[in-house]
């Protein structure tokens, strides 16, 4: 019983998550209804919280979702978006680099491991949204 308490639980969060955050830049595009409503189907079908930072798509699930419903993921772009999915690893190694950081010290700065500079820097995670909130104060 608990495990189906959650699960429901986990859906109305992914669905209020369409509904708050996605739905409405649809309608204002003036994407067609019955797409909203089959990108709706999906977005609940497709994801889970684990897919979700703050309530938001995930980089890799906002591109996934896009490519479901064939709309370019700029279409929801906010400051974060565009920082991780417009090469944020040059950004964060630039601004390393430029102020004669090492891969530590950038670290300490951001109240990161080391090993999250680097895996930015080889684009091998993002980071998140909170993340971005710290970098961005130093970028």
């Amino acid at each position: 019983m608990n495990f189906e308490y959650s699960f429901n639980t986990d859906i109305a969060y992914v669905k209020k998550c369409f509904v708050d955050k996605y739905k409405p830049i649809l309608i204002k595009h003036k994407v067609d209804s019955s797409l909203i409503s089959n990108a709706e189907n999906f977005f609940i079908t497709s994801f889970s919280l684990d897919s979700f930072d703050e309530g938001y798509l995930k980089p890799d699930s906002l591109i996934k979702f896009c490519n479901y419903i064939s709309i370019h993921p700029k279409l929801f772009y906010d400051d974060y978006y565009k920082f991780v999915l417009l090469q944020y690893d040059k950004k964060i190694l630039n601004w390393r680099l430029s102020n004669s950081l090492s891969q530590k010290q950038a670290a300490k700065l951001i109240k990161v491991s080391p090993v999250s500079i680097c895996s930015w820097e080889r684009r091998l995670s993002f980071p998140s949204r909170t993340q971005f909130n710290i970098i961005s104060k130093f970028i």
